[in-house]
């Protein structure tokens, strides 16, 4: 599941490779004020190109962290996890968040009110995506296992969703555009992954179907099935698990959601105005 809104026209590739670090001059904890230089200078953005920044401190899997998100004046979005004890960058997402959906309807790329499918999609093959992400992220090929690369529409344009794991565990996830290759979000987490032995849900036995989950997710909602009008569900990988990922809407609310398609579980759910 996406965690936030990217919507973008041209987002901007950032110079600087980022991968997990350490900041090893830091042998006693860091402060607050140290956690944002951390998350500042991992981004690469200075501070005079901040618009907005804040940050909290929180607990997250039995360890303290603080929460640095920030934004930067051409609308670029992040959000940091930074390890109180050392400095460690934990988890980091990155969104940019303008978009001109005009400017795809003047370059016909809206057929009808919707977008228009392709059948070839753009200049940018799901390899050359793969290649953009591995090197933007500063990950050998022979180093990562790719477990997701499909082509989805998000905001009104065509991109490439991908998600692979690296031999040391650590997890990333890449949004491109499949017309000029722009990122347009990615986020990483360091996990402890191990690879699935099962490849789709199709050869788990014991998978709930596809008209279970719209059941579960309707009911978590306090809905039934035929109360709402599903606009996607499909099944998905996600931390090497099977599951499925959906959207539908009540009235004027939308509502997403992601279930483990072994027990049946809501593993991610969230819910906002259609106007939002």
């Amino acid at each position: 599941m996406k965690k936030y809104t990217a919507i973008a026209a041209s987002a901007l590739v950032l110079g600087s490779v980022l991968v997990p670090s350490t900041l090893s001059a830091l042998a006693a904890q860091v402060d607050e004020t140290q956690a944002r230089e951390i998350a500042l200078s991992h981004a690469g953005v200075s501070q005079d190109q901040v618009a907005f920044i804040q940050s909290k401190l929180d607990s997250e899997q039995g360890r303290q962290v603080y929460e640095v998100e920030f934004y930067t004046k051409d609308y670029r979005e992040f959000d940091y996890d930074i390890e109180v004890s050392s400095g460690t960058v934990l988890s980091f997402d990155y969104d940019s968040e303008y978009y001109d959906a005009k400017a795809a309807q003047n370059e016909n790329r809206y057929l009808n009110g919707s977008l228009a499918a392709q059948t070839n999609p753009g200049q940018v093959s799901v390899e050359d995506a793969k290649k953009k992400a591995l090197e933007h992220a500063g990950i050998a090929a022979d180093q990562a296992t790719f477990v997701k690369a499909e082509i989805d529409y998000d905001d009104g344009r065509q991109v490439y969703e991908l998600e692979f794991y690296t031999n040391d565990s650590r997890e990333f996830d890449y949004e491109i555009d499949t017309e000029n290759g722009s990122i347009l979000s990615y986020d990483f987490e360091a996990e402890y992954w191990q690879k699935p032995a099962q490849a789709s849900v199709s050869q788990n036995s014991s998978a709930i179907t596809e008209d279970r989950a719209r059941e579960i997710a309707a009911s978590f909602a306090g809905l039934n099935v035929s109360d709402v009008t599903f606009r996607k569900i499909k099944q998905d990988m996600d931390d090497g698990r099977l599951c499925y990922e959906g959207e539908f809407i009540h009235g004027t609310t939308e509502y997403e959601f992601e279930i483990d398609a072994s027990t049946g579980k809501v593993t991610d759910w969230d819910r906002e105005s259609i106007y939002d």
